[in-house]
């Protein structure tokens, strides 16, 4: 039986009736019963159905419509009358069998996959049930046999509506018997017909309808995105928290264009470079805004001042850009005697939670950090790569010593991760994500262990063949690695173009560090060269790098650290 059981939204009583009978048949090992059959292809109507289609071996396939009540026909039309004795026009059930009959006898022959079978030559034929009427002996009709009809007695057992199908199908096998090039289907025919009009298939998203579908969803803010948004634009200086995915970026580039309407200048900041690329670009068609990295930006007025040669060589960079740089920043402003802006808004705000930074930002905001109007998006627990802020509560204390006040938001809603990502994140690391209603299940994500760097090029290339077969394209990848491209086993990749400049990847797959790609995303991630999961650092690379994919993620993990990964995630 196909359905098992009958579909809730059955209405015909007869028609459950037949169900029930057809179900408890006895002696039919073999046989398919197909319940509500419908027909795209139908001879004379834009859409048909079928009540009843019966395979039965070595004998036919039977269309079999049902009509209910007791049934009458007056000036050529049919008529049911129901159980309050209401008269109904309906359909004429001879056309209707005999058009439901041709249109699968034509189907079967059309998706016959194996010519040497011959389906379009096995018998079809069709036949009415009348459950709830007597046909036999007192109606005798021009356009229907009376082998071909099923009435009250033929529908009173199991056994009765057997023995009835039995006969309807030696009727028509008799009607064929001298026709050439007709056959009865064998069994394994019987089973190719039944799999042909009811065929069991699971279908699946391609991988880039996976990637197009979170696309078009994550373009959207989301309603705690926009009350969040509401209450910066009501306050002076905010701390906005919020893990991996919750819009922080988005929300950032969008404060900073609503305050930008409001004639006030605004600078728009984050630490990473290609991050600052990212915001610069959410942000174009705004150019008063300034958008750049901050230590970029210092960098750009120190030298405009001639304070600082464009061929410096730091001894080093981290004494630099944390100590040496804010200062000669200053140095460079007020010698400039530039305009303080009227609003500060940064991006992954626990990078730049340096007392040397907060020094900068406080001498460049009219009014300062105290009195003046900043806006500070930060994730304190799992993002910090660089050892800046110290957490959250270093960043409170800081501001605190400050004597500065200000709102704190939450926003807790992911809006970049599927599902899946966001479960197999929480699983690692224990976090607890919240997914926003609309966000797809997505695919699983993908782990796959190497032993050698040469078993790792290989499964990227497996990888990456198998997404451009479904669709996916290059400038829609990113690989991410704790190791720079000299370091990694990207690096012998051949046949593919890589861009390390998000700024320029068109057409190309990105390579890019975890840290540099900390606070941006891409549609997929490939995750590899992850070699050790033991320290802080290491747990905090693998959240950060499988965190930035939006739809589908892949990570590549030398064999033994999949233990310690699977011990992580118990």
């Amino acid at each position: 039986m196909i359905p098992a059981a009958i579909g809730e939204d059955t209405l015909s009583q007869a028609e459950k009736t037949l169900f029930e009978l057809l179900s408890a048949m006895p002696d039919t090992d073999g046989w398919t019963v197909m319940h509500s059959v419908g027909i795209a292809r139908h001879p004379a109507q834009s859409q048909g159905e079928a009540d009843f289609v019966i395979v039965i071996p070595g004998s036919a396939t039977l269309t079999l419509e049902v009509k209910g009540g007791l049934i009458s026909m007056h000036e050529g039309r049919w008529y049911s009358l129901d159980i309050y004795e209401n008269s109904h026009t309906i359909k004429d059930p001879v056309t209707e069998a005999s058009l439901a009959n041709q249109a699968f006898k034509a189907f079967v022959s059309r998706n016959s996959q194996n010519a040497s079978e011959y389906l379009e030559r096995t018998i079809f034929g069709f036949g009415v049930a009348f459950p709830e009427c007597t046909f036999h002996d007192q109606v005798e009709l021009v356009d229907l046999a009376d082998e071909q009809i099923a009435d009250a007695d033929d529908c009173c057992s199991p056994e009765a509506i057997r023995d009835f199908l039995e006969r309807l199908a030696e009727f028509w096998k008799m009607r064929f018997k001298n026709a050439s090039r007709v056959s009865v289907p064998s069994l394994h025919q019987s089973k190719l017909i039944a799999d042909i009009l009811r065929p069991e298939f699971d279908t699946r998203l391609s991988l880039s309808s996976i990637v197009n579908k979170s696309e078009a969803i994550a373009e959207k803010l989301t309603g705690e995105q926009l009350s969040v948004l509401d209450g910066l634009l009501e306050n002076e200086r905010c701390l906005i928290k919020g893990g991996a995915g919750t819009g922080k970026t988005t929300l950032a580039a969008h404060l900073a264009k609503e305050m930008h309407k409001s004639g006030k200048r605004v600078g728009l900041f984050c630490f990473n470079r290609q991050l600052a690329a990212e915001l610069q670009s959410a942000t174009a068609d705004y150019p008063d805004i300034i958008s750049d990295s901050l230590t970029e930006y210092m960098e750009s007025i120190a030298l405009s001042a001639g304070i600082v040669a464009p061929d410096a060589e730091p001894s080093s960079l981290s004494d630099y850009y944390q100590e040496e740089l804010p200062e000669l920043f200053l140095e460079a402003f007020e010698a400039l005697e530039l305009q303080p802006l009227d609003i500060i808004i940064l991006d992954e705000g626990q990078d730049l939670m340096r007392p040397r930074f907060l020094d900068a930002m406080d001498w460049m905001l009219d009014g300062g950090l105290k009195k003046g109007r900043w806006f500070f998006f930060m994730d304190a627990e799992h993002q910090d790569l660089y050892r800046a802020s110290g957490g959250e509560e270093s960043v409170k204390a800081e501001l605190q010593e400050r004597g500065v006040s200000y709102m704190n938001y939450r926003l807790t809603e992911n809006c970049r991760n599927t599902k899946a990502i966001a479960e197999k994140i929480d699983s690692i690391f224990g976090t607890h994500t919240r997914q926003r209603s609309d966000v797809p299940a997505g695919e699983a994500v993908k782990f796959r262990t190497y032993r050698d760097e040469g078993e790792e090029k290989s499964i990227l290339a497996e990888i990456l063949e198998k997404l451009k077969a479904d669709g996916i394209r290059d400038d829609q990848i990113a690989i991410l690695s704790p190791l720079r491209l000299e370091h990694s086993a990207v690096r012998k990749l051949e046949g593919y173009e890589l861009s390390t400049d998000y700024r320029n990847r068109a057409g190309h797959i990105l390579f890019s560090t975890v840290h540099a790609f900390k606070g941006l995303d891409s549609p997929v991630v490939i995750l590899t060269d992850i070699d050790r999961f033991t320290y802080d650092n290491n747990k905090m690379t693998l959240y950060i790098g499988m965190s930035r994919a939006k739809s589908l993620l892949y990570v590549l993990v030398r064999d033994k650290v999949m233990k310690v990964i699977n011990e992580f995630a118990k």
